[in-house]
């Protein structure tokens, strides 16, 4: 019998199919980290971390594609859980740097647990060298979009 999923993808858009698995994804994930307070944006508290001292809600909303307007909200809620603590930039009084707090920092053990299985899982199968080539693919793509470019 033939694969009816298989054939009907095969000229369907592909950020539609790319979509399909990010939702899935990202709805285990979720599910896996829906104990802790941060909820969805876990993503967020990452990059805080990987952004370190240079950390500002502009650099956050660069480097995760979110807009400003968005990332306000996520900050006023993070902060009214005590997950981050904003200091004034001493060389623009108008920017703040975002730090974790203590609070931030029991939890991301945690964040990192569930994001690592996942990604085993999910990668389960695969070579190092197809992984790479996965995301050197996705990449490409992305850099053979653009920003929002025709056809």
């Amino acid at each position: 019998m033939p694969d009816i999923q298989a054939e009907f993808f095969e000229h369907f858009p592909y950020g539609k199919r790319l979509s399909l698995v990010a939702r899935r994804y990202y709805c285990t994930l979720i599910h896996n980290l829906d104990h802790l307070p941060v909820h969805k944006h876990f993503a967020i508290l990452l990059a805080i971390e990987y952004l370190s001292k240079n950390c500002t809600q502009q650099a956050l909303c660069d480097l995760l594609s979110v807009d400003k307007a968005s990332m306000v909200r996520i900050m006023d809620y993070f902060k009214e859980i005590k997950m981050i603590a904003k200091t004034t930039n001493p060389d623009d009084r108008r920017a703040s740097f975002i730090t974790l707090t203590p609070e931030a920092r029991t939890i991301l053990p945690e964040v990192h647990r569930v994001v690592d299985e996942l990604n085993r899982k999910a990668t389960s199968g695969l070579t190092p060298e197809q992984i790479t080539a996965f995301f050197q693919t996705l990449e490409l793509i992305k850099h053979n979009l653009g920003s929002n470019s025709g056809i």
